[in-house]
């Protein structure tokens, strides 16, 4: 369910984005936001509603998760995990905004691939030509 509900909100992200840039607009009477500052405003937005819907919709497997790990290992995880996606994203929002539509749909792809190369290396994972092309 929580999966479903990020997905949507993932592609309401641009309506979104879009509104914050025209509320801040109207409120500065002409001043616009760079990408960095929208970035860091809709990550913020984002973080803080997120709490109330994990809370409501898998409340009842929070503790349960908890349980086979150590706080100290499982904190830990959860913010390495967290550092690294925001620094892809903000690293993702920067190379987009400097390369044309084109270049960046097609490099985009390109990079989902290598980071599902690279995983499957880190975590050790066996690489065959089957699961490379997806049919494995």
């Amino acid at each position: 369910r929580l999966a479903m509900i990020s997905n949507v909100c993932f592609s309401c992200r641009p309506y979104f984005t879009q509104r914050l840039q025209t509320n801040y607009t109207k409120s500065k009477k002409g001043g616009t936001m760079d990408d960095v500052v929208v970035f860091f405003y809709v990550s913020i937005i984002a973080s803080t509603f997120i709490f109330p819907f994990v809370l409501c919709i898998e409340g009842s497997y929070i503790h349960a998760s908890f349980v086979p790990y150590s706080s100290s290992s499982y904190g830990s995880d959860v913010l390495k995990s967290s550092l690294t996606f925001a620094i892809y994203q903000f690293s993702q929002l920067k190379v987009m905004s400097s390369l044309n539509p084109l270049s960046f749909s097609v490099l985009t792809p390109v990079i989902k691939a290598f980071m599902i190369v690279a995983c499957s290396l880190c975590f050790g994972e066996p690489l065959s030509f089957a699961i490379l092309v997806g049919v494995g």
